[in-house]
C-alpha cells in the first residue's frame, strides 16, 4: 500500500512537470512568435502622428501630393494594400517626387525591397543633371549581413559610407529616420545611428542644391513605401533668388539684346550684350537654370565678378554638352568624356562658386572649370552675355548665396 502510494505521487508528480514543462515552451514559442511578428509591424502604426508638427506625404489610398511625370496607367508606381509599390519595370518614371520643396526637415519613412533590390530615397532634388549627385541620396539596397561601403544602405550615396549595416533580410519592413539641418544631415535605420555626417566638411557635399522636393526611386526592382512623415524645421539657407520672375528689376541691360520676362522665365531672342545685376558681390556661390535646346553658339555666358564692359571679370560659358566634349578647351581639361543628358528636363544647371583667389563652376554634376591663382578682386556684379549669333536663351532659377569667409 505504501508502495504503490508513492507510484501515484510519483506519477502524479511527473505529469504536473510535464504539463508545466509542455505550458512553458508554449510560452516560450508564443513570446519568440509575437517577437518576430513584431519585427515586421510599423514602428509608427499608419495614422499615428511620430510627433508633434509632423504631417504625412501619402494618405495610404492615392498619390496625391507626388509627381509621377506620367500617365498613371503608364507609370510602374501605384498604391497597393494602402502602401506605394513601385513594379520596377518598366523604369517609368524613375523618380516620383512630392510636389512641395523643402530645406530642412525630419522624415520618417518605412520600406521594404525585394530580392536583389536597389532604390533610395532623395532630397533637395534639381531640375537637371544626375539627383543623387546634386541632391542627396539615402541608397537602400538588398544588402543585409554584408560590409558596409560608400553605396549601402544607408549611405549618403557614392560619398559617406553608413557607421554599420542594419538593414533587414529581403521582404521585411525597414525604418529610415532622418534629420536633415544644414550642415548636419542624421540617419537611423531600424534605430541604429547609421549617419551623422557634417555636408560641409566633405566637397563633394557642401555646393549641392539646399532645397528641393524629395523622391522615391526605380531602379527596375519590386519595392514599397508607407508611413512617410515630415515635420519641417527652419530655414538656414542665406540664398536668395536675384530675379523675381516677374519683370528685370535689380538687373541693368548693356547693349542691345532683347532681354525680357516670359513666363517667369528670363528671355532673350536676339541682339547682343549683357544683363548685370545692379549689386556688387564679393565672394559667393551662384546657380542657374539655362534652356540647353536654344544654345547654337558658344558665345553665351556668365560672368562674375564683372565691373564693366571693358572688364568684365570671368566667363562661365552656356554650352550644350555634346558640344562641350567636341570642343573640350571651351572648359578646360576636366570635362568628362562620359557626360550624361539630363533626367528630368532639358534644362541644364549651372553653379559658379567664387570665393577670393579661387573659383568653381558647374554643369550639373560635373566640375568644368577650377581656377587656384586668380588675379581681379573678388568683389563685383552677376553679368549675363549674350552674342549676336546666338539663338533663344531661357534661364531661371537664379539664386545667390553669400560664402562664410574668404575662400572656397
Amino acid at each position: 500500500m505504501h508502495k504503490r502510494t508513492v507510484i501515484i505521487q510519483q506519477y502524479g508528480c511527473t505529469r504536473t512537470f510535464n504539463l508545466l514543462l509542455r505550458f512553458s515552451l508554449l510560452l516560450t514559442m508564443f513570446i519568440m512568435l509575437l517577437l518576430l511578428s513584431s519585427c515586421d509591424k510599423p514602428i509608427t502604426p499608419n495614422n499615428e502622428v511620430p510627433g508633434p508638427g509632423f504631417y504625412s506625404l501619402f494618405n495610404g489610398k492615392d498619390m496625391s501630393g507626388w509627381i509621377l511625370g506620367v500617365e498613371v496607367e503608364e507609370s510602374s508606381w501605384s498604391v497597393v494594400d494602402g502602401v506605394i509599390h513601385c513594379k520596377g519595370g518598366p523604369q517609368n518614371p524613375y523618380l516620383i517626387t512630392t510636389e512641395k520643396e523643402y530645406e530642412n526637415f525630419e522624415f520618417y519613412a518605412e520600406f521594404k525591397v525585394s530580392k536583389g533590390c536597389n532604390s533610395g530615397i532623395f532630397y533637395h532634388i534639381p531640375e537637371a543633371g544626375r539627383q543623387s549627385f546634386l541632391g542627396f541620396e539615402t541608397q537602400i539596397l538588398d544588402d543585409h549581413g554584408k560590409t558596409p561601403d560608400k553605396n549601402s544602405t544607408g549611405s549618403i550615396y557614392d560619398v559617406v559610407p553608413p557607421l554599420e549595416n542594419a538593414m533587414k533580410k529581403a521582404g521585411k519592413w525597414n525604418q529610415y529616420h532622418v534629420i536633415f539641418d544644414w550642415p548636419s544631415c542624421k540617419v537611423w535605420l531600424n534605430g541604429v545611428l547609421v549617419q551623422d555626417t557634417d555636408f560641409e566638411a566633405y566637397p563633394r557635399l557642401k555646393y549641392r542644391m539646399r532645397r528641393g522636393p524629395l523622391g522615391l526611386s526605380n531602379h527596375g526592382h519590386e519595392v514599397d513605401y508607407r508611413n512617410l512623415w515630415i515635420k519641417e524645421l527652419p530655414d538656414t539657407d542665406t540664398g536668395r533668388d536675384i530675379f523675381n520672375g516677374t519683370d528685370l528689376a535689380g538687373w541693368t541691360a548693356v547693349g542691345d539684346a532683347d532681354w525680357h520676362v516670359g513666363d517667369g522665365v528670363l528671355v532673350s531672342t536676339r541682339g547682343e550684350g549683357y544683363l548685370v545685376t545692379d549689386k556688387e558681390y564679393d565672394n559667393l556661390y551662384f546657380h542657374a537654370y539655362v534652356d540647353s535646346d536654344t544654345l547654337k553658339t558658344r558665345d553665351a555666358c556668365f560672368y562674375y565678378r564683372w565691373t564693366s564692359e571693358d572688364n568684365p571679370g570671368y566667363r562661365a560659358d552656356m554650352y550644350d554638352y555634346l558640344n562641350a566634349v567636341k570642343d573640350a578647351k571651351q572648359y578646360g581639361d576636366d570635362i568628362p568624356a562620359d557626360l550624361v543628358r539630363p533626367i528630368k528636363s532639358n534644362w541644364f544647371l549651372y553653379r559658379i562658386i567664387s570665393g577670393d583667389r579661387k573659383s568653381q563652376v558647374y554643369l550639373n554634376e560635373f566640375l568644368v572649370s577650377d581656377n587656384k591663382m586668380l588675379l581681379k578682386p573678388p568683389r563685383g556684379k552677376i553679368a549675363i552675355y549674350r552674342g549676336v549669333n546666338d539663338g533663344v536663351i531661357k534661364i531661371k532659377g537664379l539664386t545667390l548665396r553669400p560664402l562664410e569667409g574668404p575662400g572656397i
